[in-house]
C-alpha cells in the first residue's frame, strides 16, 4: 500500500507551504518577508539540500515558464501586469520543494490518481487565489479552469516523477 506515516520533517513541510501559500495568497508583495525565511529554514534544517537544491534547479524554470504562458494566453494575470509577481515564484520553490518531502508520497501513487488529485488541487488553487483577490482568472471562469485542471494534472505527474527521478539518482 501506498499509504504510510510521514517523517516529522514531511509534516512540518506540510505547514511551511500552507504558511508559504497563505501569505502569498493574502499578503501578495509583502508575503516575501515570510516565504524566504521559511525557505532559509528549510534549507538549514533539511538533510536533503542537495535534493532539494536540484529539483528546484530542474524545475522552477518550467512552473516560470508555464506561469508565464498562462499570463501571455491571458488565461491568468496578477496587478504586476506582465511580469511574474516575486512571491509566485517564491510559491513555485515552496512547492517544488515540497515533491521532496509532505508531497513525497506521490511517489507511490498510480499515474492517474496523481493527475486527478494534481488537476483538481491545482486548479481549485487558482480558483482560491482569485477569490483572495491574489490574482485573476479569464471568463468565462468555467472554460479557464478547464484549462488548468488539465495543465495541472500533467504538471504534478511530471513533477512528481521527475522527483522520484531526481530522489534515486541524489546521493
Amino acid at each position: 500500500m501506498w499509504i504510510q506515516i510521514m517523517p516529522p520533517f514531511s509534516i512540518a513541510n506540510i505547514f511551511v507551504f500552507q504558511a508559504a501559500w497563505f501569505s502569498a495568497a493574502l499578503l501578495r508583495d509583502q508575503a516575501f518577508w515570510i516565504m524566504v525565511p521559511l525557505l532559509a529554514l528549510h534549507f538549514y534544517f533539511t538533510t536533503s539540500r542537495r535534493a532539494d537544491l536540484k529539483l528546484v534547479l530542474f524545475l522552477l524554470p518550467l512552473g516560470l515558464l508555464v506561469e508565464m504562458g498562462l499570463i501571455l494566453s491571458e488565461l491568468v494575470w496578477y496587478e504586476s501586469a506582465l511580469t511574474l509577481p516575486v512571491w509566485m515564484v517564491l510559491l513555485w520553490v515552496h512547492l517544488i520543494i515540497s515533491f521532496n518531502h509532505s508531497l513525497r508520497w506521490l511517489e507511490k501513487v498510480p499515474w492517474i490518481a496523481v493527475a486527478v488529485l494534481g488537476g483538481i488541487s491545482g486548479a481549485t488553487s487558482y480558483v482560491a487565489g482569485s477569490n483572495f483577490g491574489a490574482m485573476y482568472m479569464a471568463p468565462p471562469e468555467i472554460n479557464t479552469l478547464g484549462i488548468l485542471a488539465v495543465l495541472w494534472a500533467l504538471l504534478i505527474l511530471l513533477m512528481s516523477r521527475v522527483a522520484k527521478y531526481n530522489n534515486k539518482r541524489v546521493v
